[in-house]
């Protein structure tokens, strides 16, 4: 026979639902810790990709980076290797040491036919 707890409301409760209850809290605890570490990732990936934007022509290592954001390397480090893979930024140079990063300028099309586009319609 299980036991039956009284909660604080006055209802009578299995010790199991209280645990259940205990676990359940414990599990959205840890899931909004990781929801907060995907924001400061996202927060910190938009810090990196302005900065870039801001300053196209710079050309900076992860030290560097890390003294302009105030941010440390190794939360910098993962941010970057994101954006090289997303092509916002380039890899300069095959230094691995201390390797240099810069902007990736987008192409742009300046010119557009919209005669031939009209006439398809």
């Amino acid at each position: 026979m299980q036991q039956v707890t009284k909660l604080p409301n006055g209802q009578l409760s299995e010790p199991f639902l209280v645990e259940s209850r205990r676990t359940s809290i414990y599990s959205i605890i840890i899931e909004r810790r990781k929801l907060m570490v995907k924001n400061e990732k996202l927060s910190l990936q938009m810090e990196c990709t302005l900065l870039f934007q801001s300053h196209p022509y710079m050309i900076e290592n992860l030290e560097g980076l890390a003294l302009r954001l105030g941010r440390k390397i190794e939360d910098i480090k993962p941010v970057i290797e994101l954006l090289i893979h997303q092509q916002i930024i380039k890899l300069m140079g095959s230094n691995k040491e201390s390797p240099l990063y810069c902007y990736n300028e987008p192409v742009v099309i300046t010119d557009m036919d919209i005669k031939s586009e009209l006439n398809n319609l």
